[in-house]
């Protein structure tokens, strides 16, 4: 049985920090009766520094700016 395998991104994105995860996983059919396939394993790749979140204003957060800190923590866990 050959398993697949991909990089999943946990983003969290709160009114004070933002910071996020980067994770390998495998799946594999496992012991399904109908070959669905099910996570089999998964493995921290890259664990993000926490960053206060970047705010436009009170109630609006930067997106262009939570774009770079995604962008910099894929460079550190070369993504």
């Amino acid at each position: 049985m050959n398993n697949e395998y991909f990089l999943s991104l946990g983003l969290d994105i709160g009114t004070t920090t933002t910071h996020l995860v980067i994770s390998r996983m495998s799946i594999g059919p496992g012991e399904d009766p109908f070959g669905r396939y099910h996570l089999v394993d998964k493995e921290i790749v890259h664990r993000g520094g926490i960053h206060r979140t970047p705010l436009i204003d009170e109630t609006t957060i930067d997106a262009l700016a939570v774009g770079e800190i995604v962008e910099r923590e894929y460079l550190a866990a070369g993504v």
